[in-house]
């Protein structure tokens, strides 16, 4: 989740710079994106952190789909992870990565939840799906990969 002293780096993959939107304005687009996407990809950085949270929100287009239809593969590596990404997965256009640790599922936390689990979790939802991962910084390059 977002919390205070975050830096908002993108908004469904757009750059934006600290002077462009005020915290109202962000929201306006944020709601817009939404709206018109169908979802909502939104980057935050904390400056003095090691580690990124990402919240990506996507809306099923059917809400009957199943975990499978909807082309996301996890695993536990120790944690829940995201190991694949399929070509026509609705998370195809997001800011989601192979290896992303998945910390929660619509708030629900994910820390100790199993792949199992988790599809039925995903396959319950009845629409919208926002999906908040952890981003580990490289211990050695301090890049993000």
């Amino acid at each position: 989740s977002v919390q205070s002293g975050d830096r908002l780096v993108s908004i469904n993959k757009k750059k934006i710079k600290p002077e462009e939107y005020s915290a109202d304005g962000a929201m306006v687009y944020m709601r817009s994106c939404l709206e018109d996407d169908g979802v909502l990809n939104v980057t935050t950085e904390d400056p003095h952190g090691q580690d990124i949270l990402i919240n990506v929100t996507v809306i099923k287009p059917r809400p009957a789909m199943s975990y499978e239809d909807l082309g996301l593969v996890v695993w536990n590596w120790p944690f829940l992870c995201v190991k694949e990404i399929k070509d026509d997965s609705i998370f195809q256009h997001t800011a989601l990565k192979e290896t992303d640790q998945i910390a929660a599922i619509n708030d629900i936390d994910c820390q100790k939840m199993r792949e199992k689990a988790f599809a039925k979790c995903v396959r319950e939802l009845p629409t919208e799906i926002t999906i908040t991962v952890i981003r580990r910084k490289h211990r050695y390059t301090g890049s993000f990969t």
